[in-house]
């Protein structure tokens, strides 16, 4: 929020760390929302940072413009992208979740390339029909024509390239390779 990254205004961040130096506490629920993580808590510091909800300051609890007060502060009046963002989980959270979901979008992706991958060997070895096949690229041949049958003749692909990819994903193609070893 600090850096601008939420879009919420500066003046909120930098009431936030007076609310702090100041020893402005908002009285925050120990139990929030299941599922809801802890923006209903966050919401209650929100409330204080707009004058309302409740905190304390210096031993007395009062609302949250009175508090403000005490401390010599104002309460603001927040913009459109202010309160969800005073309500975010915190920008590192959100970064953290956004970081998770491209993990998972480039593992499924290598997925898919290493079943591509897999197909592909196992057509050129066909293709190339060698006297003799290596160990390591005959096992692999083995294992991926034991799901998906030889490419004979044009077909879609999409069927077999997520049937071998089921088995990189579940480690089955390389048990298949260790058994036939």
């Amino acid at each position: 929020m600090a850096r601008g990254g939420s879009g919420v205004q500066p003046a909120v961040a930098a009431l936030l760390v007076e609310m702090l130096n100041r020893g402005v506490h908002p009285v925050v629920p120990g139990i929030g929302s299941i599922g809801a993580s802890d923006i209903c808590q966050l919401a209650h510091v929100g409330l204080v940072v707009m004058g309302e909800g409740t905190a304390e300051h210096r031993g007395r609890t009062g609302s949250g413009a009175e508090a403000l007060g005490w401390a010599g502060l104002d309460p603001l009046i927040l913009g459109p992208k202010d309160g969800p963002g005073a309500d975010d989980v915190e920008d590192d959270s959100t970064n953290a979740l956004l970081g998770a979901q491209r993990v998972a979008a480039m593992a499924e992706d290598l997925r898919l390339v290493l079943a591509i991958e897999a197909l592909v060997a196992a057509q050129a070895v066909e293709a190339a029909n060698p006297a003799r096949i290596g160990d390591g690229p005959g096992l692999v041949l083995a294992a991926v024509r034991d799901r998906v049958p030889a490419l004979v003749e044009d077909r879609p692909c999409g069927p077999d390239i997520e049937e071998v990819a089921a088995e990189v994903l579940t480690a089955g193609l390389a048990a298949r390779v260790a058994a036939l070893a």
